[in-house]
């Protein structure tokens, strides 16, 4: 791993970090660069093409937070890329509609998951006990996933305060990292969830690397996010 430590890309230390860049390429006689993102792309692109290297650019988002010069600069460079690779047949047809990305330069590659690291069997009891939930009685609703904004945490905690007015013995979890997003912090869901009324039946972990183990406790998984 080589960290080029690029801050910006749109004044001289982005220039410097272009140079830096070109350097690596020729040094280890690279022979493909892929990016990841719309700032790489705009980067990798010019280091590729001085370079005279194909280039594959990844999405793996239905583009929540380009904004529309991000998307007009798209509609010129993406019929530069060599290919372009989508996790899904939806974010192949938004690029296809918003970023006029050429059908037959881009490539479905969805992504996998290992299903065995995710089958092994784990100690429910012990886990539930370390969280301060009732292994005896205590149902479990868990979310994963960082806390920012577009997770959809807001209506979790909503969807919560309903179940819990008529469902007893059920626990909410919520398990991310706390980036201090504003209006997304774990400090302002606790406090949405102190007005909703659930703050005592919800349970933060903060970011966790015992993802499976977490998963063999939970009786639901939800996905709130809003993209």
């Amino acid at each position: 791993v080589f960290n080029l430590k690029v801050k910006r890309i749109y004044d001289l230390h982005g220039v410097k970090s272009l140079i830096r860049l070109l350097g690596l390429i020729h040094r280890k006689n690279v022979k493909l660069l892929v990016t990841y993102h719309d700032s790489a792309d705009y980067f990798g692109l010019v280091a590729a093409k001085l370079c005279g290297i194909p280039v594959l650019s990844s999405r793996r988002d239905m583009g929540y937070k380009l904004h529309s010069r991000h998307i007009t600069a798209y509609r010129f460079l993406n019929k530069h890329f060599n290919r372009i690779i989508t996790v899904s047949d939806a974010v192949k047809k938004e690029i296809a509609s918003t970023q006029k990305a050429p059908p037959e330069k881009t490539v479905i590659i969805r992504n996998g998951v290992d299903v065995a690291f995710f089958s092994q069997p784990h100690d429910t009891v012990q886990i539930k006990t370390a969280l301060g939930i009732d292994a005896t009685k205590d149902r479990i609703v868990g979310m994963i996933g960082s806390l920012r904004k577009i997770k959809g945490h807001h209506c979790f905690i909503r969807a919560a305060a309903t179940v819990s007015k008529t469902l007893q013995h059920v626990k909410f979890l919520i398990v991310g990292r706390d980036y201090g997003e504003p209006g997304c912090s774990q400090r302002d869901l606790m406090d949405l969830a102190h007005s909703q009324g659930v703050h005592n039946d919800l349970v933060f972990t903060g970011e966790r690397k015992d993802i499976p183990a977490l998963l063999s406790t939970m009786d639901i998984v939800v996905n709130a996010s809003t993209s």
